[in-house]
C-alpha cells in the first residue's frame, strides 16, 4: 500500500473532473499515478535491499524463514502494487466486477493450486515459495490484457491543464491518504 504512494485514491476522486474537463486522450492522470506507482516501487526496493541487514536483525531470531527468503518479498510487493494500480484503472473504465474476479478469485485459485502441489509432493517448499511470491504476476497480465481490450487508458505523459490547476488539491488529498 506503501508502494501506490496514495495515488491510487485520487485517481478514484479526480477522474470523473478530469473526463468531464479533458478531451479523451488529454487525460494525464493515469500517467501521473503509474509514475507516483514506479516511484513507490523504487522506494520500496531501495529501503528492502538497502535496509537488508537490518531486516535480518530485526527478524532473524524470530523468522529464519523469512531471512532465508526475503528476496521474495521483492515480486510479491511489486506485484501486487501494480495489481492495486490496474483495478483503479478498470474501474476508471468501468470495469469492476472483472477486475475484483482477477484480483480475488484468480489469485486465490492460482494460489489453492500452488498448495495443492505442494501438498501432492509434486513441488518443494523452495518452489511453493518462489512461485508464491510471483502469483500476481498473471492476474497482472490479466488486468493488462482486460484494459487494452476494453479501450484501455490513454497515458498522456504532457501534463494538461486540469492538472495544472488542480495540483495543490490533489497533492494535498494524496498526502492525506498516504
Amino acid at each position: 500500500s506503501l508502494s501506490t504512494m496514495g495515488s491510487l485514491n485520487a485517481l478514484y476522486k479526480f477522474n470523473p473532473f478530469y473526463k468531464d474537463y479533458l478531451p479523451k486522450g488529454k487525460n494525464d492522470l493515469p500517467f501521473l499515478t503509474l509514475v507516483a506507482n514506479l516511484i513507490g516501487c523504487g522506494l520500496f526496493l531501495i529501503a528492502a535491499l538497502g535496509f537488508e541487514p537490518f531486516w535480518e536483525r530485526k527478524f532473524g531470531h524470530g523468522s529464519p524463514l523469512f531471512i532465508a527468503h526475503f528476496r521474495l518479498v521483492i515480486p510479491f510487493t511489486i506485484a501486487y502494487t501494480f495489481i492495486m494500480l490496474l483495478e483503479a484503472y478498470c474501474w476508471v473504465i468501468k470495469k469492476t466486477i472483472i477486475s475484483n474476479l482477477v484480483k480475488e478469485l484468480f489469485y486465490r485459485l492460482t494460489t489453492t493450486v500452488f498448495i495443492l502441489l505442494y501438498i501432492l509432493h509434486w513441488i518443494s517448499l523452495e518452489t511453493f515459495f518462489v512461485l508464491f511470491s510471483y502469483s500476481y504476476i498473471p492476474a497482472v497480465l490479466v488486468l493488462v490484457y482486460v484494459i487494452y481490450k476494453n479501450g484501455g487508458l490513454t497515458i498522456c505523459s504532457k501534463i494538461s491543464r486540469a492538472t495544472k490547476r488542480l495540483h495543490k488539491k490533489i497533492l494535498i488529498f494524496t498526502t492525506y491518504h498516504y
